[in-house]
């Protein structure tokens, strides 16, 4: 009896909070102004039923409220189980959202509300994100040194994820061996072989996200005076995931902090986000970022930043491309494609090699584009002591959450033909034939109407590939804080897709399941399975060490 008592004043009182906020504050007044995706009613149980309806289906309100409000240009307001409102601008907004200075709008303060990160322990490392400047400053750079070894980790994570031998089928789930094979696959570059094959640090890794993400829901359901008391029981299985994941690594940070110090061929020896990370630390003489602990922590936010998002995207590309009507004649382009541009490569997939594979590329931006990993993006907090004011006079006071509802822009047939198709190769239709013909041929012996043409289709995939961001594409945000990530992530995927494509044959165990939504989220299903065969003539892409 006192258990139940107590666990309803547990909900009651977050609800409460959030009820006496809404009435009082200036942020409330603000919400009661705006227009709502869901129940209109202005009663207490409007806004409570419209918080019961987000947690499953806030795909339902994005649309709903996309189709009364953004379509005329205006904001809508989107109620979340676990937190305040968000407020969501139209497509038109993009522009002005992205040029507001870091002072007047934050993406960080995002990340540290997203995480709880003061209560997970990791605000100081949020907010001197020394591990996002490394990937800005050397990972895109160094990634046509890093291609190969990233391909080969990724060949090995197939061979032992989907291990089958030719003419065995075998069924695998998607999700789950996708995750590991890209863990693996970005590991090798954040932290080297050590640690990214040690499956026990992949898993540990992958639950502490998992810990730390449902450890902010909880935590961000309380009100700030109740959030220290609730937090240490929140966070229990977090600690427990990074005493795991500290065990194994430490021992390797610290013998690469000792032998960096020793040698400065070290620096060649270790390519790697770890040793960036070291070398960093040491020229900005900054010992206290050199802590052992401190740079595992960095590193698991790496993780935490790529794995997940990584995996979603390459998944539903899979469910799309072999649960599509016209598979096999999907899969005979990609395979064509593979083939022919690894074959003009001296058969090793190189940084230059994974850029000419547009029409994999398509396949994957169609499958963000249709069924992203979130449903609202371009996040930003209000910061401006006196908010923030749009076009048209719209003002925004400090505090509120604002983003853009990237699902129903994605699929708005005003950007889009034909936009709740998969269409494969939508954004390669004019990209993967203009210079096929003479690909083969000697650079002397191109034609200068060929090697124009192979100009034109160069820029012309610049501004329609994967990595390519725009006011309609919005999977990776837009503008200057644009993930940084994404031309490794789409590297990655690319290779993982023209690796399926080549070396297996793959049937689905049933029509193509759909997505599982909680809030703001997009998962693929945890339960999609594939039969999975070894071809018998494979092209294996194992060009490393």
């Amino acid at each position: 009896m006192l258990l139940s008592i107590a666990g309803s004043i547990a909900l009651l009182v977050p609800l409460a909070y959030l009820l006496m906020r809404s009435a009082f504050s200036v942020q409330g007044r603000f919400w009661r102004a705006q227009k709502w995706a869901g129940p209109h009613s202005r009663w207490i149980l409007g806004g409570t039923r419209r918080r019961l309806v987000s947690l499953f289906n806030t795909r339902q309100l994005v649309h709903q409220g996309y189709q009364e409000h953004s379509s005329r240009h205006l904001p809508f307001a989107l109620s979340q189980f676990n937190s305040e409102p968000i407020l969501l601008l139209p497509a038109s907004y993009v522009p002005e959202l992205i040029s507001k200075s870091d002072e007047e709008v934050s993406l960080p303060l995002v990340a540290e509300y997203n995480t709880a990160a003061y209560y997970t322990g990791d605000q100081h490392i949020v907010r001197n994100p020394l591990h996002v400047d490394l990937v800005k400053q050397h990972l895109t750079r160094k990634l046509p040194s890093l291609t190969q070894d990233v391909a080969a980790e990724l060949s090995l994570g197939f061979e032992e994820q989907w291990q089958t031998d030719p003419g065995n089928w075998t069924s695998v789930r998607l999700y789950s061996s996708c995750m590991k094979i890209v863990s693996r696959g970005a590991n090798r570059v954040f932290c080297g072989q050590d640690l990214c094959r040690n499956p026990e640090f992949l898993e540990h890794s992958r639950r502490y996200t998992e810990a730390v993400f449902g450890a902010a829901a909880v935590i961000n359901l309380f009100p700030l005076w109740a959030r220290t008391v609730v937090a240490p029981i929140a966070t229990y299985a977090m600690r427990r995931e990074l005493e795991a994941c500290k065990r194994i690594a430490l021992p390797v940070i610290a013998e690469r902090l000792r032998s960096t110090h020793v040698a400065d061929s070290q620096r060649d020896a270790n390519s790697d986000a770890l040793q960036w990370l070291i070398e960093d630390c040491i020229e900005r003489g900054d010992s206290s970022e050199l802590d052992p602990t401190f740079i595992c922590r960095r590193l698991l936010r790496l993780n935490m930043a790529a794995i997940h998002t990584t995996s979603i995207s390459i998944t539903i590309t899979l469910l799309d491309v072999y649960s599509s009507p016209d598979r096999n004649d999907i899969v005979e382009s990609l395979r064509e494609e593979c083939h022919r541009v690894l074959a003009a490569n001296g058969g090793k997939w190189t940084e230059n090699a994974v850029s000419h594979l547009v029409r994999v590329d398509s396949a994957i931006k169609e499958s963000m584009r249709l069924c992203s990993f979130g449903l609202v993006g371009t996040n930003r907090l209000v910061t401006g002591e006196r908010g923030v004011t749009f076009k048209e006079g719209f003002h925004v006071p400090a505090g509120v959450r604002i983003g853009t509802p990237i699902d129903a822009i994605h699929r708005d047939s005003q950007f889009y033909t034909r936009p709740l198709e998969y269409d494969t190769f939508r954004f390669s239709d004019a990209r993967g034939t203009t210079t096929c013909k003479e690909q083969g041929k000697p650079e002397a012996e191109k034609s200068q109407e060929t090697l124009d043409s192979a100009a034109r289709e160069l820029l012309h995939q610049k501004n329609q590939g994967l990595v390519t961001t725009s006011n309609t594409f919005l999977v990776f945000g837009h503008g200057r804080h644009a993930c940084p990530g994404r031309f490794f992530a789409s590297q990655e995927m690319k290779l993982m897709l023209a690796h399926v494509v080549m070396n297996y044959e793959v049937e689905m165990s049933g029509p193509r399941p759909a997505n599982s939504d909680l809030g703001i989220a997009s998962v693929p299903s945890s339960r999609a399975e594939a039969l999975v065969n070894l071809r018998t003539t494979p092209s294996p892409m194992r060009n490393g060490n």
